[in-house]
């Protein structure tokens, strides 16, 4: 394509297109272009928003469980040292020699 036909391309859709048409077409980009990067934004605020509650929700389990485990955990000491304060331990200490 030569460069005269090109630019006689470009005139005629030029003197088809009105201003009205032009105009449109800026303010409907610009509009298009608005709403795409406040919805963006909005979303990427949105996974923050889930990504801190996600973190907080992790943490309250993580402390729930320690607390519940050294609960659970501090009870067989319990139990052994009761056992041994009322001399019903025998079958944990070897057989006495003679």
């Amino acid at each position: 394509m030569s460069i005269k036909s090109l630019n006689r391309l470009i005139a005629q859709v030029f003197q088809k297109t009105t201003l009205q048409t032009v105009l449109m077409a800026v303010f409907g980009l610009q509009i298009l272009t608005t709403g795409g990067v406040i919805g963006y934004l909005s979303f990427r605020n949105g996974q923050q928003g889930i990504d801190n509650l996600v973190q907080r929700l992790q943490k309250e389990a993580s402390e729930q469980v320690e607390q519940h485990l050294a609960t659970y955990l501090a009870i067989p000491p319990k139990i052994s040292y009761s056992l041994f304060q009322n001399n019903e331990v025998h079958f944990f200490l070897p057989p006495a020699s003679k």
